[in-house]
């Protein structure tokens, strides 16, 4: 037993798994980074949609109810009156469209027989959409609910 017992040299590789355990963490932090952003762009892209649909159909809205509003009242005309001591030159004229059909044909307008035409056809358009509209409920279709103002 005098002999001395020389044992091999091992060289444990610490450092290099270290450095590769570094690494994947690394890598791994990188990659969870790059899905949130990668998450929030999506997600802000995704808000831009919506808000461009609501904005679209909003118009579309307000230009459905700009079609069905009533035509605006047509102005008062002012009639020349020959001027009398203490009084004024110009006066409104209380004529009602249709009243005089001479004038109102004359002056452009709609005759009285015209304009009830025409509110028919606006009556019989809301009741037609009326009709479209009624049946809608919960579990119809978002572009229908759209149209008919429901959503």
């Amino acid at each position: 037993m005098s002999e001395k017992v020389v044992l091999p040299n091992f060289d444990l590789p610490r450092d290099s798994t270290r450095v590769a355990m570094r690494v994947l963490w690394v890598m791994g932090g990188v990659l969870v980074v790059a899905t949130l952003i990668l998450g929030v762009a999506m997600w802000h892209h995704r808000s831009l949609e919506i808000a461009t649909a609501q904005e679209a159909a909003a118009k579309a809205e307000a230009a459905r109810r700009a079609a069905m509003a009533p035509p605006p009242a047509p102005a008062p005309k002012v009639v020349e009156k020959a001027t009398t001591p203490g009084g004024s030159a110009t006066t409104l004229a209380n004529v009602a469209a249709g009243s005089a059909p001479a004038s109102a044909s004359a002056a452009g307008g709609a005759s009285s027989s015209e304009m009830m035409r025409r509110m028919e056809a606006r009556i019989s358009s809301m009741v037609g959409s009326w009709d479209v509209c009624s049946d809608i409920g919960p579990g119809r279709s978002i572009e229908k609910r759209i149209r008919c103002g429901l959503a």
